[in-house]
């Protein structure tokens, strides 16, 4: 049971002293005391930096896939709407002296605490009232800004929180807009580009608003960043990396090795307003290039992705150096060039090697052609955690020991010739998130005589 005292103000304090005086605390002597003692206390604290923004997150990335924020913050364009960004929140504090709880400190330690935070984010929901200083200039709306004409103005809005005492508060929070023809900086085209090594780009000027020109002797491009070691030949205005080059003068990008690069536009209007931009290229390797990974451990092939929009470079893993008795591939292959990401075992990846077992990633879709043929010392091959839906010809066969083939009757489902031959020994667990799945599964792989006539099926969730 919590203990609560009376608060004593000073005339009480001072007539119980009088018949008391041998007894009450000296602190109680003299002060308008409003709390002696409360075992529960409540404080709640507003962020310092509760506020609105209005800052222009531009729709195109980085290579990396991180957003580019305008330098103009808070600057947007006549007929533009901008969304409020909210930040800042509220904490609530309560100490119980008589009420502790237990927890796990980030050492694993079990301490205990009275003290317990409650943390509310502010969200553009929570914020009323929205006004515009200046509604020539900006109008507001649900947080929604327009921009009007040229001019500022200043956006704010309300929000309610209730303080330690229980009493209803109102908080006020506030920026300013600046509002002009045409955003003041513009960055970045609408996606980066993806291009394969050895081809050129050529950079063309963004297109601008109706009735808006360049001015071309304003137009210039400027290399960024080629990789480390960049140098600018004045005399031919060609900037060269490891990565690319660049003709300034013509806007000319010719891609040299896997890497990422940037390039900056500037220019001015038929009005005057400057205008930046600044591409940024992600150089890939063609397809059919073979890669060896940094450690020289293994070798990759480079596959066509002309399907993948995100045009990710994905390779199929060719095999070992040096192929271990207890194998595992990896998901990625780092190699001087950069990551690709693994997602087949090549064409006789593991043919006649003398592996005793092999894991795959997560990643891999394919098992192509004879990868795992005469693999005469493999006695067991799980394919039930992969996204393998393709198997090719021979790519599990000749494989004598080979006594349990795993695999998942979900997402498997194309197989080539002879794509499972396996001996009277070898048991395949199909899993299966249902009987149909498991039956259908099966009766593929027998019509296309896969396992062969003496493979054992096996049902497993």
């Amino acid at each position: 049971m919590n203990k609560r005292f009376i608060a004593i103000g000073l005339a009480g304090a001072l007539s119980f002293a009088a018949a008391f005086s041998g007894i009450i605390p000296g602190a109680l002597i003299g002060n308008d005391v409003s709390t002696v003692y409360a075992s529960v206390t409540t404080k709640v604290t507003r962020d310092s930096d509760i506020g609105i923004s209005f800052a222009h997150k531009d729709p195109s990335k980085y290579a990396d896939g991180s957003y580019i924020f305008s330098s103009a913050k808070s600057t947007l364009a006549i007929n533009e709407k901008r969304t409020a960004i909210v930040s800042g929140g509220i904490t609530t504090t309560i100490k119980d002296s008589d009420s502790t709880k237990k927890y796990v400190d980030s050492n694993g330690n079990l301490k205990k605490t009275d003290t317990t935070y409650s943390y509310r984010k502010l969200a553009l929901a929570d914020l009323t009232n929205w006004k515009s200083s200046n509604t020539k200039v900006a109008t507001v709306a649900n947080g929604v800004v327009t921009g009007l004409s040229v001019g500022n103005s200043k956006i704010s809005a309300e929000y309610k929180w209730v303080d330690e005492n229980g009493t209803a508060k109102t908080g006020t929070v506030s920026t300013y807009v600046y509002v002009q023809e045409i955003p003041a900086f513009e960055r970045l085209i609408n996606e980066s580009i993806y291009i394969y090594a050895g081809d050129s780009y050529t950079i063309g000027a963004p297109k601008l608003a109706k009735g808006t020109t360049y001015d071309p002797s304003t137009l210039t491009y400027m290399a960024l960043d080629l990789g480390n070691g960049t140098k600018y030949d004045q005399a031919t205005g060609i900037s060269s990396g490891p990565y690319a080059s660049l003709d300034t003068k013509t806007g000319v990008l010719t891609a040299k090795a896997y890497g990422r690069v940037h390039v900056v536009i500037s220019a001015r209007d038929n009005k005057n307003h400057s205008y930046t931009w600044m591409y940024g290229f992600t150089i890939i390797p063609r397809p059919g290039t073979v890669l060896t990974d940094v450690y020289g451990m293994a070798k990759y092939k480079v596959l066509p992705n002309a399907s993948d929009s995100s045009k990710e470079a994905r390779v199929a893993f060719l095999g070992f150096v040096h192929t271990p008795k207890k194998a595992v591939v990896p998901a990625y292959a780092y190699t001087a060039g950069g990551s690709f990401k693994v997602t087949e075992i090549g064409e006789n990846a593991f043919r006649g090697k003398k592996v005793t077992s092999v894991r795959l990633p997560r990643t891999i879709k394919k098992i192509g052609k004879n990868a795992f043929n005469k693999c005469k010392k493999l006695t067991s091959l799980d394919l039930s955690s992969t996204e393998i839906t393709k198997l090719d010809d021979g790519a599990i066969s000749g494989c004598p020991k080979l006594n349990e083939l795993i695999i998942n009757g979900n997402k498997l489902k194309k197989f080539g010739k002879n794509s499972v031959s396996v001996s009277g020994k070898t048991k395949i667990y199909v899993e299966s998130s249902s009987r149909k799945v498991y039956k259908d599964t099966v009766k593929k792989m027998k019509n296309k005589k896969v396992g062969g006539n003496k493979a054992k099926y096996i049902e497993q969730d």
